[in-house]
């Protein structure tokens, strides 16, 4: 169901329960033998309830023949998909129409204004006007769905009691409606090419922003096939950072970390290169990888420097955070104003950071020592991109917040492409927040995530689902530990995904 919708229906037609299949309807009338499937109405929304009236009806309208056979096998059917408790709302509304009343469509028809009515009121009828009279297409709707809708909901004024002024809309009100529901940019073009709302068919309106939306599409594609591509400044590695053999470490954003940022800077005094350090990414405040380059030996203590119990505690976290066992000293004042990437980390990297950075094209610069670098606090942001979200293209990058303590990934509604429909989780996810337990119950598929801060070229080969929660604050999607784990962003994942180049 589309989070759009504000209305007392929504634009999109909510999707029935998976478990809930529908039921097969089987009924004779005059030796002549009909079915239908389908589910059983629950929900006493108005909605739910107006939904369902109709939907009956226009399946016995078509599975029956003979119009003679019409109004009975109506009466006949129609409580058959009721609940126990609505099986008694429809008795009583039968029974208004009167002792002995001719089952006929017409007393069908009475008989559902009646049911309808014990569960809407005028009030409902008036806003459902108001909803068609000044609509809003929901983005992932499309233009022909929105139109069908339209009259979908324009028939069902018809059935919910109230005041005759709240008509449904004429030919002309519904031709407003639908072009007043259209997205501001395309109703500007319309107007620009000339075209006149009252001069043209409804059916001409329809074509010219169904054409819209077709190219609206077939740029997203274009871009998408062809992304803009940014180089950054390539500059040649200074005399102290010659390429050899590398290995690599990844800075954990996580609240859970084994050690932070303050623990890490009391390190460096006791840290060296042998020569040099091949590469420092950041990002804003982050520090993502720190690839070590010629480690031959094991940690050297400077003879100046005292092996007190904190020093000693704080090397042990360190080696059990990064998992490096090679280490040699660094100086204090060691600076690392201009660093790069070159084709021998390009190579070396593969075998030691799990998403691997093999494009020897990519270049990082940084501008700030190291020393200063770890000063500030990690920050756990960082910028994720993916394929196809639901099977839709997804064209944008999304500010992504990596979240340990949480064992699902959750995603926005309003990062979802157009277009892409959430499928419905077999069981709601309950969340607790500090307003109460938050049940979800929808999700999307993700093909395609990489994080390009840590590789421009690798990406996960299998799908990640996504949770839908508004509940995101100012980020597109969180990550979980079902997605940093397998990433190996968290010290010592326990499980692993497929990783393939692109």
């Amino acid at each position: 169901m589309s989070t759009d919708d504000n209305g007392l229906f929504t634009w999109k037609k909510p999707e029935p329960d998976p478990e809930d299949l529908p039921s097969q309807r089987r009924w004779t009338e005059h030796k002549t033998t009909y079915e239908i499937y389908a589910h059983t109405l629950k929900g006493v929304s108005a909605q739910d309830v107006v939904t369902h009236c109709a939907e009956i009806k226009g399946q016995v309208k078509q599975a029956v023949s003979n119009d003679n056979h019409l109004g009975p096998s109506c009466f006949q059917v129609f409580p058959r998909t009721l609940s126990t408790s609505l099986s008694s709302v429809w008795n009583r509304a039968v029974e208004d129409l009167g002792p002995n009343a001719p089952q006929t469509v017409e007393n069908f028809d009475e008989a559902i204004k009646n049911f309808v009515g014990a569960h809407t009121g005028t009030q409902d009828r008036h806003a459902l006007v108001q909803q068609l009279i000044h609509p809003t297409k929901p983005r992932d709707l499309g233009v022909q769905a929105f139109y069908y809708r339209l009259l979908e909901l324009n028939d069902a004024i018809s059935l919910i009691p109230g005041a005759a002024h709240d008509a449904p809309l004429n030919d002309e009100q519904l031709k407003q409606a639908f072009y007043d529901g259209m997205p501001a940019i395309w109703r500007e073009r319309f107007v620009n090419s000339g075209s006149r709302l009252t001069e043209m068919a409804r059916a001409e309106v329809i074509r010219y922003f169904r054409e819209q939306e077709r190219q609206a599409l077939t740029r997203q594609r274009n871009q998408d096939t062809h992304p803009r591509r940014f180089k950054t400044k390539k500059r040649p590695p200074t005399e102290s950072a010659k390429p050899t053999s590398s290995k690599s470490i990844t800075a954990a954003s996580s609240p859970n970390s084994l050690i932070n940022t303050s623990a890490i800077k009391a390190m460096l005094p006791m840290i060296l290169l042998a020569q040099s350090i091949q590469a420092v990414a950041i990002h804003g405040t982050i520090v993502k990888q720190i690839i070590l380059d010629n480690i031959t030996s094991r940690i050297r203590l400077q003879h100046s420097l005292r092996r007190t119990n904190r020093t000693n505690q704080r090397m042990g976290m360190l080696l059990k955070l990064f998992q490096i066992p090679t280490w040699t000293v660094l100086t204090q004042h060691t600076m690392l104003d201009f660093l790069n990437i070159d084709e021998a980390f390009s190579r070396a990297a593969e075998d030691c950071f799990a998403l691997g950075i093999d494009n020897p094209q990519i270049h990082i610069d940084i501008n700030q020592s190291l020393d200063n670098q770890l000063g500030q606090q990690l920050s756990p942001v960082m910028i994720a991109l993916v394929d196809d979200i639901q099977h839709h293209p997804c064209r944008r990058s999304l500010k992504a917040l990596c979240d340990s303590g949480s064992a699902l990934t959750m995603i926005n509604p309003e990062s979802i492409p157009p277009g892409a429909v959430p499928h419905k989780l077999p069981k709601p996810i309950r969340l607790m927040t500090a307003g109460g337990i938050v049940e979800l119950h929808y999700g999307v598929k993700l093909t395609g995530l990489r994080f390009p801060e840590l590789s421009p070229t690798r990406s996960f080969t299998t799908e990640i689902t996504a949770i839908l929660n508004r509940n995101t604050g100012a980020h597109d999607i969180i990550l979980g530990r079902n997605v940093l784990t397998a990433a190996r962003i968290v010290p010592n994942p326990a499980t692993h995904l497929s990783l393939a180049a692109q």
